[in-house]
C-alpha cells in the first residue's frame, strides 16, 4: 500500500510538472494564432489547465488518494502490531500456566 500512495504522489507531481511545460507550450501556440481557433484552444484551455482545471483537480485528486492509501497502510501496520503484541501476551501467560 505504501507503494501504492508513492505512485500516487508521483503521478500528482509528474502532472504537476507535466501542467507548467503544458501552460508555456499553449502561451506560445496562442501567440502564434488569432481568430476563432485561437479562441477556441484559449476556451478549452482554461477548462483543462487552468489553476481551478481539470488537470489541477485530477492532481489534488491523486493526492488526496495518496494520503487515503497511506493512512490505510498505516492501520494495518498498527493492527499487524497490536496481533502480535496479543499473541506475546498469550504465550507468557501459557507458559506460566504450563509452568504452574
Amino acid at each position: 500500500m505504501r507503494r501504492m500512495a508513492d505512485a500516487y504522489t508521483t503521478a500528482a507531481t509528474t502532472l504537476d510538472d507535466l501542467g507548467d511545460d503544458a501552460q508555456r507550450q499553449v502561451n506560445q501556440l496562442l501567440s502564434a494564432l488569432d481568430g476563432q481557433t485561437a479562441d477556441a484552444i484559449e476556451a478549452f484551455w482554461k477548462k483543462l489547465g487552468n489553476n481551478d482545471g481539470a488537470l489541477s483537480a485530477l492532481t489534488g485528486l491523486l493526492k488526496d488518494q495518496a494520503d487515503v492509501v497511506d493512512d490505510g497502510a498505516n492501520d494495518i501496520e498498527h493492527t499487524k502490531l497490536m496481533i502480535i503484541a496479543q499473541l506475546v501476551i498469550f504465550a507468557v501467560e501459557m507458559a506460566a500456566a504450563l509452568a504452574a
